[in-house]
């Protein structure tokens, strides 16, 4: 989803861009919720990314990450390699099912972009969140690397 970040205007510092990075983003965020425990950590992955590399899961419901939020954003394409569908969902897939199978039981799904900011906060033990929404047509501009570089920089005062 780091395409959809740039084109809205999300920038560092804060912000690592995780590009051709499928299965990855959450596992980055968890790494980023243990080293700065005091800050608030936000992963936005996209469906196909997150179907990639389920199994985090475990790690994650073994370390209860209490500054970690996930948000996928479910529009049933795989966005970054020709926006595929995922056939899946013509068969049933629901994301809530797989995150509720690792025991994570306060996945809420959103359909109003809207809401996510409440939902976020209403519920400390929220910790996932679904977005659904349609794939789009428009084709988004590739992260220029020197902003996914300065995406990477962090300072030691960001640690703590």
């Amino acid at each position: 989803m780091s395409r959809q970040g740039y084109a809205l205007g999300i920038r560092p510092p804060g912000v690592v861009y995780m590009t051709s990075g499928w299965g990855c983003p959450i596992a980055v965020g968890m790494g980023l919720a243990l080293g700065t425990a005091n800050k608030e950590i936000v992963v936005i992955d996209g469906d196909g990314s997150f179907l990639h590399s389920p199994s985090f899961l475990v790690s994650l419901r073994t370390l209860n990450l209490p500054n970690l939020h996930v948000i996928i954003i479910e529009n049933q394409h795989y966005d970054c390699s020709g926006r595929q569908e995922i056939k899946a969902f013509q068969y049933g897939l629901m994301l809530k099912n797989i995150i509720n199978g690792f025991g994570f039981e306060n996945v809420v799904e959103i359909e109003n972009i809207k809401d996510l900011y409440q939902t976020i906060r209403s519920n400390k033990e929220h910790r996932f969140s679904i977005i659904k929404t349609k794939c789009t047509k428009e084709i988004l501009p590739r992260i220029p690397k020197a902003i996914i570089n300065k995406s990477f920089q962090w300072r030691a005062d960001d640690r703590d």
